[in-house]
């Protein structure tokens, strides 16, 4: 069985950093005291006797104590806090892709949705007619209604996540292409514009950045070139690097320039 490296944690790291730091402390106050002792005099020599010399290194002793046990205090606090804020993050990115798991097995099981949004062309060329009449139904717009916020919720969790500095920066960047086909789709603009649209049931920042992407993707040509097509994925990426108060990484997502945006795109009319 192989053991961990004591030097690993980090609270003994740092209490030997300070217990360090309060013996050369402590052995240049006697130091100083010794040689003023020698050299220092006023109306009589300075002195310390043997008696006041051992309750000046047991006072010294019992402050260095005090200085130690606070300190561990601070050390193990703050290690806390690190570590919780570790296993936080952990927990949200298993919870992002517990969520997106759960939502592949979704689409599994009802392709019908699935390709009526990805796939409206293909879906309308459909000729049978128990389909075509469950297209049509209330119900079924429903459907297709909720299986787009299941994706769009995900998205603005994963958004808030990042606004707040929870989830990394690499996790929610990965992210960043399905938000992009998402609200590239043709059936996307039925849905999330207008009075009742769905930009109405998400906060305003990841709203925004959605609706650019939706403006955005209207601009390119039904086959766009692959460089084209990534710059507006990249003028996307940026929009949604400002919204979230800066994010290097993201803002160089499709370049592989690591500077975030100065300023945020002009928005579309």
């Amino acid at each position: 069985m192989s053991m961990r490296p004591s030097l690993n944690d980090e609270r003994i790291r740092f209490s030997l950093i300070i217990c360090a730091a309060l013996t050369m402390l402590c052995a240049a106050t006697l130091f100083f005291m010794w040689w003023a002792g020698t050299k220092l005099v006023y109306e009589t020599p300075f002195k310390i006797d043997g008696q006041t010399f051992s309750q000046l290194l047991n006072n010294a002793a019992q402050i260095i104590g005090v200085l130690i046990a606070a300190a561990m205090i601070v050390v193990t606090n703050s290690f806390n806090a690190k570590q919780n804020q570790s296993n936080a993050r952990q927990q949200i990115y298993q919870t992002l892709e517990t969520q997106s798991i759960e939502l592949f097995r979704f689409e599994a099981q009802h392709p019908e949705l699935v390709s009526a949004f990805w796939e409206p062309e293909e879906f309308a060329r459909m000729d049978t007619s128990a389909m075509l009449l469950k297209a049509g139904s209330r119900s079924f717009q429903y459907q297709l209604r909720q299986y787009v916020c299941q994706m769009l919720n995900l998205f603005e969790m994963a958004f808030r996540f990042r606004r707040d500095e929870i989830a990394p920066a690499d996790v929610f960047s990965s992210w960043i292409v399905w938000m992009w086909e998402v609200a590239a789709e043709p059936r996307f603009r039925e849905l999330w514009p207008g009075p009742s649209g769905l930009h109405l049931n998400y906060i305003r920042d990841f709203s925004e950045v959605m609706t650019f992407a939706m403006e955005r993707a209207l601009q390119l040509p039904d086959a766009p070139a692959e460089d084209e097509l990534n710059r507006a994925r990249q003028d996307f990426a940026d929009f949604a690097s400002i919204r979230l108060g800066g994010c290097p990484e993201l803002a160089g997502w499709f370049t592989g320039n690591s500077k975030p945006a100065a300023a945020p795109p002009v928005r579309l009319a």
